[in-house]
């Protein structure tokens, strides 16, 4: 088990922070044009199609490609790890997230 969180994946994916908030269409945008390149639109609607708007958000559904899109890379070993050195909590586990 490890922990990732979309955006430290998107700006990963991206090379940099990404430059809209992921609920602003612009933000939609630029999120959905990383998932498009790697994924292809078609499979990015596929899985729109599966789920009703009110159950799982545009916004939601990007999340899911982005820690797809880590998980990857960290079963390739390809993943980077947030801190490079990850303190110990009180039970001695690392606290860390990677991209």
């Amino acid at each position: 088990v490890f922990e990732a969180h979309p955006e430290l994946s998107f700006a990963t994916w991206a090379g940099r922070a990404l430059r809209h908030g992921k609920k602003s269409p612009d933000g939609r945008l630029e999120r959905e044009a990383l998932v498009d390149a790697l994924f292809g639109r078609e499979v990015r609607e596929a899985q729109r199609a599966r789920f009703a708007r009110r159950d799982v958000r545009d916004d939601d559904l990007l999340d899911a490609f982005a820690l797809l899109w880590t998980a990857g890379r960290r079963a390739r070993g390809e993943a980077v790890q947030r801190p490079e050195a990850p303190p110990l909590d009180t039970r001695g586990l690392r606290m860390e997230i990677w991209a």
